[in-house]
């Protein structure tokens, strides 16, 4: 199973509620690093891109290769897409410089307040206490 296809047969469902077509495409090259589909990226992405990611650490650890894919993904089509991805510097330099939307894959424990007691705990917003308890 792929991000992708699990995003698909999630929010497919839930954006048809609300009248909105949801289209994920999976373009995984194994083993091949990102650097050709960089270059030709709106093309074969498409223009409508709403989120891509990159997930190439495996085999691509080079940064002027991140940088490319990222900067054609963001030039290549009628918008600029969410960067959802592994390449932190990347993804670091386009929200800071150009105010691009960015995350990565994580635990989505980054920044949470651990609760030191009880008493702490009931400061903590509803949605975010248990997150992270002392003990």
């Amino acid at each position: 199973q792929s991000y992708t296809l699990q995003v698909q047969w999630i929010l497919e469902a839930v954006f048809a509620r609300m009248g909105v077509r949801h289209q994920s495409r999976n373009f995984g090259n194994g083993g091949l690093g990102t650097t050709h589909n960089g270059i030709g990226a709106g093309s074969i992405y498409g223009p409508d891109v709403d989120v891509i990611m990159w997930d190439s650490g495996m085999t691509e650890g080079e940064e002027r290769a991140k940088d490319l894919f990222h900067r054609q993904a963001l030039l290549g089509g009628a918008k600029v897409p969410v960067l959802w991805t592994e390449a932190v510097n990347t993804a670091k330099f386009f929200h800071i410089n150009a105010g691009i939307h960015v995350g990565a894959p994580g635990t989505g424990h980054y920044g949470l307040v651990q609760a030191e007691n009880l008493t702490h705990l009931e400061t903590i917003p509803w949605a975010e206490r248990y997150m992270e308890c002392a003990n």
